[in-house]
């Protein structure tokens, strides 16, 4: 092989790993979001295997002729029902928990962008749950609020201490159930949770949008 083809290979080489290097996260951004629920499904789903819970993956809900609900994830688990969200941010998410919107800068370090303003995913998954309480007749109370966000994200300025909503990590999501339902709690009654589940089922439109 002459040496010029030698230096073709060199600088594509180079080229290629310049790309992998510049592109890897805007790429892995737009995989995360399009393959969200899929993605974090794998944590939900694997403390629903293990505790033995009922798991309605993407349900949709009709609230009146014009009005739907969205929640990628409804856990049965034997003292509550966990209604959870998910969210991937980037970067860095602050704020107070009760504040209708939050800020995010997009990126890490000395790369940070400068924060904008989001919408605040507890609110949009407590407003979800008002409705679904609603629509179901079940006590609001049985309900825990968890925003299921990325592993690499900082998420320490998000605090919340009313023990019923919660933005969690996805490595630390099966802790998190493990230590609520260890509440001093009777648990929920079976026979009526099995009830509960397949009535929520039932009012699933999820295959029915689908086919349209």
């Amino acid at each position: 092989m002459e040496f010029w083809q030698w230096l073709v290979i060199v600088f594509a080489s180079i080229t290629t790993l310049v790309l992998i290097v510049f592109l890897y996260a805007p790429l892995r951004r737009i995989y995360y979001e399009k393959n969200l629920v899929k993605i974090y499904y794998k944590n939900v789903k694997k403390v629903a295997y293990y505790k033995d819970f009922y798991l309605i993956n993407q349900l949709i809900l009709n609230v009146d002729d014009n009005q739907q609900i969205h929640i990628d994830h409804l856990l049965f688990a034997d003292k509550y029902i966990y209604v959870i969200l998910d969210k991937f941010y980037p970067g860095k998410l602050s704020g107070k928990p009760e504040d209708e919107s939050l800020l995010f800068a997009f990126g890490h370090g000395r790369k940070q962008r400068l924060p904008v303003v989001v919408d605040n995913p507890l609110k949009q998954n407590r407003t979800r749950i008002a409705k679904l309480s609603l629509l179901t007749g079940l006590d609001l109370d049985l309900f825990i609020s968890v925003v299921l966000v990325n592993d690499d994200g900082d998420f320490l300025d998000i605090r919340d201490d009313k023990k019923m909503d919660y933005l969690v990590q996805r490595k630390y999501f099966y802790k998190l159930i493990d230590y609520i339902e260890k509440r001093p709690l009777s648990p929920i009654n079976p026979h009526q949770l099995q009830e509960a589940v397949q009535s929520i089922a039932r009012l699933n439109q999820r295959d029915l949008v689908k086919k349209k």
